[in-house]
């Protein structure tokens, strides 16, 4: 297991274990980094501060729309 990604390509044969998969963490940490490439920003040690607090799960924000829908359908039953 590592820190924040997952530890094998997704061209490994077979699965290693369900750790093998990207986590959220390192996708949101992935998502901050690329929004500092795309807008031409450096890195400060502060910026890297606030993604060590930052707590949004980026797999949360996929699931929450089609959770709340299925919540919506099934709530008067």
């Amino acid at each position: 297991m590592t820190g924040n990604n997952k530890f094998a390509s997704d061209n490994v044969v077979g699965h290693l274990s369900a750790s093998s998969a990207t986590t959220a963490r390192g996708l949101r940490i992935t998502q901050m980094i690329e929004a500092y490439i795309k807008n031409g920003t450096k890195i400060s040690p502060e910026d890297v501060m606030n993604m060590q607090r930052d707590v949004l799960d980026s797999f949360a924000v996929k699931l929450i729309p089609s959770m709340m829908k299925l919540y919506e359908t099934e709530k008067s039953k």
